[in-house]
């Protein structure tokens, strides 16, 4: 019996290599795709004025499209949450500064964390706040 020519061996190593090329461009082209096209968000700054009750929170959208904010959960020393619905819109590259007011002057608790929930249901970290005054 004979072995399998080194013509027809070599087309088959070329074919095969030139498959393998091709699914692993067709995956990283995908997993790129999907992690570049969608809105995310990062807190770049976080801060609670204790004298005037308000909470500021810097927003950027690190994303290649316009992130939705649906809503602000804002963790409290008394291990409680206090979800704040909104709907501000951020463009890609595009930050925003937000204020609310959580009615916490008449309580002993502060805000230890935010989270910033987008409508596409991804959420940023949970950011420490400053606490001032």
């Amino acid at each position: 019996m004979k072995g399998i020519s080194g013509i027809i061996a070599s087309a088959m190593l070329i074919a095969m290599t030139v498959a393998a090329g091709v699914l692993l461009y067709m995956y990283v082209n995908g997993y790129m795709q999907s992690a570049t096209s969608s809105s995310n968000v990062v807190v770049t700054n976080a801060y609670y004025i204790k004298a005037v009750d308000r909470l500021t929170i810097d927003v950027k959208n690190i994303g290649l499209s316009t992130a939705t904010i649906n809503r602000i959960e804002i963790i409290l020393s008394n291990n409680t949450s206090i979800n704040t619905n909104i709907s501000i819109t951020i463009p890609p590259g595009g930050e925003k500064s937000i204020s609310l007011n959580p009615n916490l002057s008449s309580t002993n608790t502060v805000p230890l964390y935010v989270v910033v929930v987008l409508d596409n249901g991804k959420y940023s970290e949970p950011t420490p706040v400053r606490v001032i005054g």
